[in-house]
């Protein structure tokens, strides 16, 4: 055996009862045992250097020799041996020393008394060991070469053991006979065999499988067998048809060695029957078989790679306990495993038995979940899915890979029950990664199975998908819109946008759909509608319509000019009911298109192009939708209201009316944080994400860190107030009300749909808010006559409507209409107001005396706290309410309910120790009394004696001085219902502000100090300790920064400096302080879990001190802070609602919109849009738009707009004529409309009168009835016109104008001759008398010019021309 430093070599010499160690050779000094020759060789070691290789050969050479020793000189060296150990009984040390170049064999027996030491070698490290047996107690001990005491490993055998072959994991031992049982072969596992020295305790199961022999049959060698691989040698060629490579056989050649009786050696070697193929033909044929059988069977690419993994596996384990020999005195065996341990583990784990599998991994030590997840994955391609999934789960693999395994063999329905039951199960132990990865395969799973399912069975399928995407809040939205769009599932994608708010994701995805599919190719957006069976196209066209998919797109105003285009495609396939849809999200009349519509001062050239298309495409559904009606047979044409301008002017704000809206840029929730930044507007959230709260979107983060809103930086409205609910939020903006997040309640205010939204949402029906407040679940706000609206949670009456329920679009407060209201506040379930006159109401719920009224019920009604004096600010809290009194007192009433149950619970443990104090000194008095009365009673003899018992029952409590005791004082547990005056005494300066948290209050002064009181177990209060506090205490830590605005949560308080720093302190549990929280999956081992014993619900406590700040600290991740902040709380100053609204009011100048246009309403719009949005759409392609959908009309108001007064009339009379209804009238009343406006020209003026004549002409009328119409109207302009036209034409002699209006004297024939005489001299008589009305009227200096210079012998039509002249340019000045 070698030592482990390679460099001793030692001879182990075994006897019967005795073992010896001999060195027979050391490298590092030359020495090699032998016979006389060791000092000539130790010289020639230390003089000769050059031949060390030689002699190193030579030593090499003799220890060969040695190790082939036979028997009989093996026990001549023993012999020698024993005379070696005489002789050193009488040598002295020094001829030791001396003669120490020939060592002497060490008795092991003296080391390890009774242990048989034997050498073992470990096959696979290649490395030597020794062994040790204790024969007696059976215990084989494991030993490195140094053979050191203390063993490297201690095992139990069976008894009786006589050898012992240890081969890494396992060990193959033989027992010798006895008289109960034969000689027996055991292998036996390394790890389950193995103990402590002390524990002389047996495994059975350790044994793996036993051989008995034969009786009288004795072992005589037990020994390894090593095969060994073939050496590859150039094999000859092949020829080019043989392509087939042949698999070599593990043996090179057998040899057979023979001797015989003379003692000669005589060696065959044995060649295989078929050199080309030395295979055997049965494993040949089952080589084959099996090829055939994989070549022939459709397996899954799966399967192939599981059965992959398995053979490698098993080739990686083949070898693992090699062959062993055992020769007995009657036969010769070979030990050799004929089973792989993976095929073996495999089997059992299959097969369930998983203590089985489990001795097999512990014995051979295999990869356990590795192979367990094989055997999960060839029973789930034999389609055994529980035992698959069972295998999974004990191979310890996540979900998500169970999951994985599934989909990758194609077994989604499978999958999809497996993912069920997952999500089912309470308390699951999932992270948030594999939470999302699950959910998007599911959700994945769900769209494959709704296209594989039959017609009748799909729509009940569709439900469970709605569930799916209701319920579940971890799956990408995105993905699952870009699914159901692919895929064609029209109706969930309604569904998406109705109970999920996913407007923008859906109109991005049609948008990205359909320029994949046609690449904006109107002819291949043809085909494929006309390819879609009709109720798909239905469906279709019913999702491109949903009403907010225009206005989610401002987001995006590029793809939003691509759906308006979408649209304008389609709307010759949609029907009347699709068309009046388009025209409802088009509208220029929604509040939330305003925005968008009108640009100007943006630099948005997207966004301004975005508009311009919204409009059209309106416009053009109009015409599309009137031209409908008229082919149907509806009456379409001519109107004569919509001749004229229809718009009328906007309704502004009456000065009486007129209020402040003031700045509010910061607000807490309940665990997020809404700020407006002063410098660039853009408003920033931070903290949790659940429920689109933060109104970028729902994500699948828990939490987030501070991010921005896009919707407002593109739509360039201006944000003036922020509030912050539970689990939604507000924003106050030029533009009106926008609301985002939860709307489980209705607190979004915009109806019951969607159920949640992560985009603002504008609030419809609200004009001139001047202030919004959140409370937890509920909404309210006051416009700027004073008026309250409140909408959202109404379980406990604080709408304030008379009822207890829930509101989802405002509604006003009729118990407050008399009252005009300055202020509003919210808290948990109650509301409050403050009037112009200093009164406080309040109405909700008043269990915890938030009512004031020295009650503990709830009201729906609006109810006047009672207070000392006017009030000039209000505060609302969760469950308290702060007012500040002209007086600059405070009084507070309400109290938190956590409060109260840990007072009351204080006041009971007060009221015990107090009894049990009176009841100890009531003891103690009785005891002296008792004292007193025994020493009384010896002192005196001639004293009155009484019975200790009489004494005490007479005057039981004379003793007992009532006053001693202190009775337990009377804590008035009513306080709260009423208000209380708060004590103030260390407020330094007037209050400016107060903001209420759940148990907390902050109060900030006019000279920007910050206080503090309440609850502080997250230090909210920022005092840098966890001390509540109940008296207001300054936040020392802001002393040197001015605060300007300050905003509490349920626990944590956050301040804005005028440095422009956001600070923040308390609980950061959702990352409400912005960063992100510690434990935010809440699944390390620092958290605490709790189970209820009733409900048996699990609560994880998370590690407060790590998710909480008691100290005010920036908020990290907003825009530069400090002196380098481009914040200014104080440059933007509060605004008068009537100047704050004035950018977005073009939506007043229409009528109200119903839910379906009719014709009227329809022309009415199309007319508005034009005179409004005259300036921004193309009017020139607008109007060809008209004349193709034949509607003259709306061309004609699209010239008037333009100002093309000939044009306009000309298609005024198309559509009188087209109408057919009171022609004469409405030809002349039109004439009479345009000729009024002061940018026509006189010319144009008598070019109308031209053209009003030759239409009276071709329409054959009398002209009887037109000169009746004219004299019946006969005002000044009217005179003018017919003067100029009648009686003073310009003909090509003159100079004039081109045109219609110049006439050829000699072949046109004169108008006036048209008209009779009468007419024409009355017409002459009515103008006389107008000049001559006008020339009474002004004085001298002020007469017509062309009056004052009127001669003789000048043209009378001239001179005539030049009067009307002047008259009608007065007329347009």
């Amino acid at each position: 055996v070698m030592d482990p430093a390679m460099d001793c070599v030692h001879l182990l010499i075994s006897g019967k009862d005795t073992q010896w160690r001999l060195l027979v050779e050391q490298r590092s000094t030359g020495y090699v045992w032998g016979s006389g020759e060791c000092e000539a060789m130790a010289r020639e070691t230390s003089s000769v250097t050059v031949e060390q290789e030689d002699q190193g050969v030579m030593q090499r050479s003799r220890l060969q020799g040695l190790k082939q020793m036979s028997v009989d000189k093996i026990a001549n060296i023993r012999q020698r041996l024993a005379e070696g150990r005489r002789m050193l009984r009488t040598r002295s040390e020094s001829d030791e020393l001396g003669n120490s170049l020939m060592t002497k064999p060490e008795c092991l027996t003296n080391q390890v008394g009774n242990t048989r030491i034997a050498v073992q070698r470990d096959i696979g490290r290649d490395r030597q060991f020794l062994s040790g047996i204790f024969c007696e107690s059976s215990m084989l001990t494991l030993h490195n070469t140094e053979l050191e005491l203390i063993p490297q490993s201690v095992y139990k055998l069976p008894p009786n053991v006589d050898r012992v072959l240890v081969n890494g994991k396992l060990i193959f031992l033989s027992t010798f006979q006895n008289s109960n049982a034969n000689s027996k072969v055991s292998i036996c596992s390394s790890v389950l065999a193995e103990t402590k020295a002390t524990d002389q305790h047996f495994k059975q199961d350790s044994v793996l499988q036993s051989f008995d022999l034969r009786s009288h049959e004795e072992i005589l060698l037990f020994s390894c067998v090593h095969y060994f691989q073939a050496e590859e040698t150039e094999s000859s060629k092949v020829s080019s048809h043989k392509t087939a490579e042949v698999r070599k056989t593990p043996f090179r050649r057998l040899v057979c060695v023979t001797k015989d009786q003379n003692g000669d050696i005589q060696k065959t070697v044995v060649k295989p029957t078929n050199p080309e193929n030395p295979i055997s033909s049965e494993i040949a044929e089952n080589e084959t078989k099996d090829m055939i059988e994989v070549n022939s069977s459709q397996s899954s690419e799966f399967e192939r790679k599981t059965k992959s993994q398995v053979e490698l596996i098993k080739q990686k384990y083949s070898d693992s306990c090699g062959a062993y020999i055992i020769v007995t005195n009657l036969s010769i065996f070979l030990l050799k495993m004929t089973l792989n341990p993976v095929d073996m583990f495999l089997g059992y784990a299959m097969r369930g038995q998983m203590k089985e599998s489990e001795t097999i991994s512990k014995s051979f030590g295999l990869e356990k979940n590795y192979l367990l997840e094989l055997a999960g994955d060839m029973r789930l391609f034999e389609s055994d899915f529980s035992t698959a999934v069972n295998l999974y789960r004990q191979a310890g693999a996540k979900h998500l890979k169970t999951a994985l395994k599934l989909a990758s063999n194609g077994n989604v329905p499978e999958l999809l029950s497996f993912l069920q039951a997952v999500f089912n199960t309470q308390n699951l132990e999932v992270s948030q990664t594999e939470k999302i990865h699950l959910s998007n395969l599911a959700m994945m799973c769900y769209f494959q199975q709704n296209l594989v399912k039959t017609f009748l069975s799909r729509d009940h399928f569709e439900d469970k998908i709605l569930s799916f995407l209701k319920n579940n809040r971890w799956y990408d939205q995105t993905l699952a819109v870009n699914q159901a769009v692919e895929t064609g599932q029209w109706q969930i994608l309604n569904a998406l946008t109705q109970h999920g708010g996913l407007d923008f994701e859906v109109a991005e995805s049609l948008v990205a759909y359909m320029d994949k599919m046609t690449s904006q190719s109107a002819s291949k957006l043809d085909e494929i509608i006309r390819n879609l069976a009709s109720e798909e196209k239905q469906s279709m066209l019913s999702t491109f319509v949903l009403p907010n998919l225009l206005v989610s797109l401002a987001a995006n105003p590029g793809a939003g000019r691509s759906l308006t285009k979408i649209l304008g495609h389609l709307l010759p396939s949609m029907n009347s009911g699709q068309l009046n849809s388009v025209l409802h999200m088009s509208c220029p009349a929604r509040r939330d298109l305003q925005p968008v519509l009108n640009t100007v001062g943006t630099d948005s050239v997207e966004m301004r192009q975005f508009g311009r298309s919204i409009l059209e495409l309106f416009m053009l559904t109009c015409l599309n939708l009137l031209k409908r009606k008229a082919d149907a047979g509806s009456e379409t044409g001519f109107n004569k209201s919509l001749v004229s301008f229809v718009m009328k002017p906007c309704k502004e704000i009456e000065d009486e009316l007129d209020c402040v809206v003031t700045e509010n840029i910061l607000s807490c929730g309940f665990n997020h944080t809404l700020f407006r930044s002063s410098g660039s507007g853009e408003v920033t959230t931070w903290g949790a994400t659940g429920e689109g709260r933060l109104g970028q979107g729902r994500g699948n983060s828990v939490t987030s860190p501070p991010g921005h809103i896009q919707l407002f930086n593109n739509l360039s409205v201006k944000v003036i107030q922020v509030a912050c609910g539970k689990q939604h939020s507000l924003a106050l903006t030029d533009a009106g009300l926008y609301s985002w997040g939860s709307n489980q309640f209705g607190q979004l205010g915009v109806g019951k749909f969607p159920g949640q939204t992560g985009s603002p949402h504008l609030v419809p029906c609200l004009e001139n808010v001047v202030q919004v407040e959140c409370g937890q679940f509920h909404s309210i706000c006051v416009d700027s006559a004073g008026v309250v609206s409140s909408w959202g949670w109404g379980g406990h009456g604080q709408m304030g409507h008379g009822g207890v329920e829930d509101v989802h679009t405002p509604h006003v407060v009729e118990g407050l209409r008399r009252h005009k209201v300055v202020q509003v506040g919210a808290g948990y379930a109650h509301s409050l107001a403050l009037t112009w006159r200093g009164d406080v109401f309040v109405w909700g719920s008043g269990l915890f005396g938030q009512m004031g009224n020295g009650e503990n019920k709830k009201c729906s009604w609006p109810v006047k706290v009672e207070l000392p004096g006017p009030v000039k600010l209000v505060a609302s809290g969760y469950f308290h309410n702060m007012a500040l009194m002209e007086s600059e007192q405070i009084m507070c009433w309400g109290s938190n309910p956590q409060i109260l149950r840990l007072e009351a619970q204080q006041r009971k443990k007060e009221k015990v120790l107090q009894k049990q104090l009176q009841e100890k000194k009531k003891l103690e008095q009785i005891e002296n009394e008792k004292n007193a009365w025994k020493n009384g009673f010896e002192n005196e003899s001639n004293g009155d004696i009484r019975d200790e018992d009489s004494l005490l029952s007479i005057e039981p409590d004379k003793g007992l001085d009532p006053l001693s005791i202190p009775p337990p004082e009377e804590t008035n547990t009513e306080m709260h219902l009423s208000p209380c005056l708060m004590d103030t005494s260390q407020i330094d300066g007037k209050v400016h502000s107060i903001s209420c948290g759940s148990q907390h209050t902050a109060i900030l002064t006019t000279n920007g100090s910050l206080y503090t009181f309440g609850r502080n177990l997250e230090g909210q209060l920022g005092l840098g300790s966890r001390t509540s506090v109940k008296v207001p205490t300054a936040v020392t830590a802001l002393s040197q920064d001015c605060v300007c605005q300050v905003a509490t949560g349920a626990d944590f308080t956050a301040a804005i400096t005028d440095s422009g720093t956001v600070f923040g302190w308390g609980s950061n549990a959702a990352g409400q302080l912005g960063k992100a929280p510690i434990e935010a999956d809440g699944g390390n081992d620092s958290s605490k879990v709790l189970v209820m014993k009733t409900t048996k619900r699990i609560i994880r406590l998370q590690h407060g001190l790590q998710n909480s700040c008691d100290m005010p600290k920036p908020v990290q991740g907003l825009s530069k802070t400090g002196i380098y902040s481009e914040e200014s709380p104080d440059s933007v100053h509060n605004v008068m609602a009537s100047s704050f609204y004035s950018r977005y009011n073009k939506h007043q100048l229409f009528p109200p919109l119903e839910p379906v246009f009719h014709t009227k309403l329809l022309q009415t719009f199309l007319h508005l849009s034009i005179e409004i949005f005259g300036d921004i759409i193309d009017m020139q392609k607008l109007l060809r738009k008209c004349l193709v959908h034949e509607n003259p009309q709306a061309a004609a108001k699209i010239s008037l707009v333009e100002e093309k007064v000939l044009q306009a009339y000309d298609l005024t009379l198309q559509a009188i004529i087209r109408q057919n209804k009171n022609v004469p009238e409405n030809i002349f009343q039109s004439f009479q409309y345009y000729a009024t406006f002061k940018f026509t020209s006189k010319e144009e003026k008598s070019q109308l009168f031209e053209r009003l004549v030759a239409c009276w002409q071709d329409q054959r009328y009398s002209f009887v009835k037109l000169e009746n119409l004219i004299l019946s109207v006969a005002d000044e302009n009217i005179l003018h016109i017919l003067i100029f036209t009648l009686f003073c034409p310009i003909t090509e002699l003159e100079d004039g104008l081109d045109g219609p209006g110049k006439r050829n004297s000699l072949t046109d024939p004169r108008l006036v001759d048209l008209f009779s005489p009468e007419f024409c001299l009355k017409i002459g008589d009515k103008f006389i008398q107008s000049v001559k009305s006008t020339e009474v009227e002004k004085k001298n200096e002020d007469q017509l010019e062309s009056v004052k210079n009127i001669e003789d012998g000048v043209n009378f039509e001239i001179q005539l021309r030049n009067i009307v002249t002047e008259m009608m340019e007065k007329e347009l000045k």
